[in-house]
């Protein structure tokens, strides 16, 4: 059996390189209605109040997705091995999701990304 050789990941300099204090002095209207797309039921607040403003409707349909989802993932709850798989995958959508907003991204998350297109 051959081994595959990963890239050595050094989370120090990537979080170095990850400059959040300039993103984070940027904080506006459009950054705090991008944020709550991604926290469970308050994507509908910026569902409400943005209207007009791509970047976060961009957001807003990952969002309800992501809803979706979680709404579906509750019934991986009944099944012990499913129920851990299914809010590993929620966290690190949401936690990707809202580092996209931070940085000004408009960056698909993987599976949710393709299906918020069609919406």
């Amino acid at each position: 059996m051959k081994k595959i050789a990963l890239p050595k990941m050094d989370i120090v300099s990537f979080f170095k390189n990850l400059d959040l204090k300039v993103h984070l002095r940027k904080l506006n209207l459009t950054t705090l209605l991008g944020i709550l797309a991604y926290l469970h039921v308050l994507v509908i607040l910026p569902l409400i109040f943005s209207k007009n403003k791509p970047f976060v409707q961009f957001h807003v349909k990952q969002g309800l997705l992501l809803l979706a989802f979680s709404a579906l993932g509750m019934f991986a709850l009944y099944v012990p091995v499913l129920s851990w798989i299914a809010i590993v995958f929620f966290v690190i959508f949401l936690i990707a999701g809202i580092i996209n907003v931070l940085l000004g991204r408009e960056r698909h998350l993987p599976i949710i990304g393709a299906l918020a297109e069609k919406i």
